[in-house]
């Protein structure tokens, strides 16, 4: 397990984090988008990854553009996409419709506390020896770059 540095949210960046979650949520809703995820606390989930995007940025020192409805274009913090789980040894999950020159890091933990586990960019993910039985391509934290790795990538 490779977890790398640990960020604080503090109780407002939480709760600014959480109502974009929430906003993110009812728009899916209202949108109709099937839950690709299939996880039974959606809201939860929309809130978990806005918090984890904005740790990201605030570990990463990046502008959070707290964004809504356009996850099909751009990052979710600059160009970087971020993934989230509560799971501390779960996997960066990458989609076979997901960009291969985006970049994709994994966050860890339940908000206020994430942890960087480490990313990859989209077209190494998508190997077929992470590839899952659902067509979705799961990647170790084990294989997963650093930060500093990741960061010589997005110059």
């Amino acid at each position: 397990m490779q977890i790398g540095a640990e960020e604080f949210l503090t109780w407002t960046e939480l709760f600014m984090a959480a109502l974009v979650g929430l906003r993110r949520h009812i728009g899916a809703l209202q949108a109709g988008y099937e839950d690709r995820i299939h996880t039974e606390d959606g809201w939860g989930a929309h809130i978990e990854g806005a918090a984890a995007e904005k740790a990201f940025a605030k570990l990463t020192n990046c502008y959070w553009s707290e964004s809504v409805g356009t996850f099909k274009s751009g990052g979710d913090v600059g160009a970087i996409q971020v993934r989230s789980t509560k799971h501390l040894r779960g996997h960066l999950i990458v989609y076979a419709d997901d960009n291969p020159d985006a970049i994709f890091v994994l966050m860890v933990g339940e908000a206020p506390h994430h942890h960087f586990a480490g990313g990859m960019r989209g077209a190494h993910a998508k190997q077929e020896k992470y590839l899952n039985a659902n067509g979705s391509y799961w990647v170790p934290q084990s294989d997963l770059r650093s930060l500093e790795e990741l960061r010589k990538q997005v110059v």
